[in-house]
C-alpha cells in the first residue's frame, strides 16, 4: 500500500516536470515524495543518566542546601 502510493506520488511528481532534469534534481524530487509518504524516523532517545544517579544527585542537593542554610558550625561539621 505505502510502496504503491509512493510510486503513484513519484510519477506524478516526474510526469508534472516534463522537462529535462539533472540527476541531483531527479534524486531531490525522489527524496521529497519519499519524505511527503514515509515522513520521517522517529527515534527513542537513550536516557543518559541512570534514576539512581538522578536521585543521588536529589539527595547531594538536598545536603547541600541544609549546610548552606545551616548557621551553627557545629552541624556544619
Amino acid at each position: 500500500m505505502v510502496e504503491r502510493n509512493f510510486q503513484i506520488k513519484l510519477k506524478n511528481r516526474l510526469f508534472n516536470e516534463q522537462q529535462e532534469m539533472d540527476v541531483s534534481s531527479f534524486n531531490q524530487e525522489i527524496l521529497e515524495a519519499g519524505l511527503n509518504i514515509l515522513g520521517t524516523v522517529r527515534r527513542k532517545k537513550e536516557q543518559l543518566i541512570s534514576q539512581q544517579t538522578l536521585s543521588k544527585i536529589d539527595e547531594r542537593k538536598e545536603v547541600r542546601k541544609k549546610f548552606f542554610q545551616t548557621k551553627s558550625e557545629r552541624i556544619k561539621q
